[in-house]
């Protein structure tokens, strides 16, 4: 007999269990099956606007990271875009963003921060996955 309410207990503890389960395990999944997209994190008009106007103030005296020499090459050019992760050479050559730059900005979402790579001000990931950049050496040429 006490073997019968064991195997009904447990019958009852995994009836209740179901549903949460099945909603954990479809948790970020959408209608059709696949993984609902991460949220975008990009840099908003506002921060392009305060960006472009630091720039402007400081285009005569630029910090390490910013200036003309920290141009990158035509290959980590061609190949700088949101969703890359950054390469070993492209970490080696972080620059924290300036303060009076960063004070002006919106703080970074979530485990985003702000870095100065070869001329861009990238937004990446605890990953250095780029979600966001700003091509400083192209600001001035902008409206």
């Amino acid at each position: 007999m006490t073997r019968h309410r064991w195997v009904i207990t447990i019958a009852f503890m995994a009836m209740a269990a179901a549903p949460v389960l099945a909603r954990q395990t479809n948790a970020g999944v959408n209608p059709q099956g696949s993984q609902a997209p991460p949220p975008k994190v990009t840099f908003n008009d506002q921060d392009r606007k305060v960006t472009r106007d630091w720039y402007e103030a400081h285009k005569l005296s630029l910090p390490p990271g910013v200036t003309e020499r920290d141009r990158p090459s035509a290959p980590d050019e061609a190949i700088f875009k949101q969703g890359m992760v950054l390469n070993q050479a492209m970490k080696d050559v972080i620059k924290p963003v300036p303060t009076d730059l960063l004070h002006v900005l919106a703080p970074p979402p979530g485990v985003y921060r702000y870095a100065i790579v070869e001329r861009h001000l990238v937004l990446i990931d605890d990953s250095y996955r780029v979600a966001d950049l700003i091509h400083l050496g192209h600001l001035l040429k902008q409206p």
